[in-house]
């Protein structure tokens, strides 16, 4: 998509998109881990959410100015600064394992990673539909070495403006995630309180 916005170097682009993605992206998952026992992944999770749907949505209209089309490299740098708090998507999943834990007395990760797969594979497929339709609508021509500024325009949407209403929905959602704050702290004691219990009780068994 850089190469076809910006013109260039297939492999140049190819190799400074997985700098950054690699660089920059690791050291933003690191500085969230760190920030994440003073402020909290949810809360973490919805500031830099929202920042960065922001930037993806003020980035698209600053590069539908042909003469800003370079600025596509900072924007992508500052969207992988804001996307560290990804991090944190598996502990938010293992967090409810560890609530029904607490619910039903036993740990039940199979049924959540089951569940989980369930709904997860299939929404994997949108995405390329979405591509589809997209690149369909807008005229899109598959191996042609210069697209039309329609077929452009259409890529500019698909990397900016799709993920953009793709994150505000997820955080929407998310806004509602309960185990956080002092709930997330009350369910650490609990956890830890049935886990002693579970040893007391396995040592009980083992040494009779």
């Amino acid at each position: 998509a850089y190469v076809f916005i910006l013109g260039g170097d297939f492999v140049s682009a190819f190799i400074l998109y997985f700098l950054i993605f690699i660089l920059v992206g690791y050291s933003s998952n690191f500085f969230c881990i760190k920030l994440a026992p003073k402020f909290g992944m949810w809360n973490i999770t919805i500031r830099f959410g929202l920042i960065l749907v922001a930037l993806r949505i003020l980035f698209f209209f600053i590069v539908l100015n042909p003469g800003l089309e370079n600025l596509i490299w900072l924007g992508l740098v500052l969207m992988t600064i804001f996307g560290g708090h990804g991090v944190f998507n598996t502990n938010y999943l293992y967090l409810c394992m560890d609530e029904d834990e607490i619910n039903q007395g036993i740990r039940r990760e199979g049924m959540f990673l089951g569940t989980n797969a369930l709904i997860t594979k299939p929404a994997q497929s949108l995405g390329p539909i979405i591509a589809t339709v997209i690149f369909t609508y807008f005229s899109f021509v598959q191996d042609a070495p210069v697209q039309s500024a329609q077929a452009i325009l259409g890529i500019k949407i698909l990397f900016f403006l799709v993920p953009a209403f793709s994150s505000l929905i997820g955080l929407l959602f998310f806004y509602f995630y309960p185990l956080h704050g002092e709930r997330l702290e009350r369910l650490k004691k609990e956890l830890e309180d049935l886990h002693v219990k579970k040893r007391m009780k396995l040592n009980t068994l083992s040494n009779e």
